[in-house]
This record gives C-alpha cells, structure tokens and sequence, in this order.
C-alpha cells in the first residue's frame, strides 16, 4: 500500500527518536518541529511500535530521560502493538536476514527483542515510512534491508524536507 506524501504515515526507529531528544528538543528554535509532531499524532501518522518502546526504555542514556516522559505522556497516541499480519511479515524478515548482521543475535539469545525487525515488519504490511539514522549504504541495516521489502526508510533530514521545513534566521 503506497500512500500520497501528505497522508504519509511515519514509523519511527529508537535511533531516530533518540536523535530528536539530543539535538531538536523542544523550544523556541524547535517549537514548531514538535507542535508538528503532535499534529500528526493527532492524524494517527506519528508511531512508534511496541518494540521501538521497549527499546528506548532500555536505553541509558543521559538525553533519553525527556524522551522517556514524552513517550510515556503520549504512549496513547503512538503507540502500534504487533498485529499478526506484522509479526508473520517479522519473522520472515528475521528468518531471510539470520546471518547477514542485520539481527543481533547476542542480543536476542539473552531475552531482548530486536525491534528493527518488527519495524520492517510493520512497515511492509502497513505501508508506513520508516525514519531511522542508520547508515542509507550499508547491506545490514534498516534502509537497505527494509528495501527488499518495498519499506522505504529515510533519515530525520530527509522528514525535516518532507515536512517542509527550512531554518531560517530573522532579518
């Protein structure tokens, strides 16, 4: 399912909403980035899967703490849970990309989720775009895998355009 640019519906990657904590957080210059993020949550356009969850809670970085308490006051609003459609999709991405890197398999062999494939999954069966900061070139990561099942995946700049911002500074 292809959707036109402004019915577009974004699925973000921990990494992508770990960026946006560092380095655009709320404020008088990044206002009106977050004013749109809550305008697509309000459209249902702005989710962030049950895994993606999971994984920012158990990041223990120093800059995730506001992301933490924005994820938690609006888990609601964004929040996807795994349907079956997505985790059969899933589990065909894990099984045809086993021993490419892509999986981390020490990470799953001690009881974590991997979520990068349940994004594709997702993605795939729902038609939504996934915004990551993972390398656009590299075989085993989130763009380049996600492309052998029609899963396009850009970057945060790459949103930014389509969302039609520009920094500006005043006269």
């Amino acid at each position: 399912m292809k959707l036109a640019l402004n019915e577009t519906v974004y699925c973000f990657d921990t990494n992508a909403l770990i960026w946006l904590d560092t380095y655009y957080k709320q404020g008088k210059v990044f206002g009106p980035l977050w004013d749109d993020i809550d305008a697509l949550l309000d459209e249902e356009r702005f989710i962030i899967i049950e895994e993606v969850y999971d994984e920012v809670f158990r990041h223990e970085g120093p800059q995730a703490t506001w992301l933490k308490n924005w994820m938690k006051g609006n888990k609601k609003r964004f929040i996807r849970e795994t349907d079956e459609e997505a985790m059969v999709q899933s589990r065909t991405v894990i099984r045809e990309n086993k021993n490419t890197g892509f999986i981390k398999l020490a990470k799953m062999s001690v009881g974590l989720e991997e979520a990068d494939p349940y994004l594709i999954g997702h993605a795939a069966i729902h038609g939504y775009v996934i915004v990551t900061q993972e390398s656009q070139t590299a075989a085993n990561r989130i763009p380049k895998v996600a492309k052998k099942y029609d899963v396009r995946a850009i970057n945060l700049l790459t949103y930014l355009h389509e969302r039609g911002f520009e920094l500006k500074r005043k006269e």
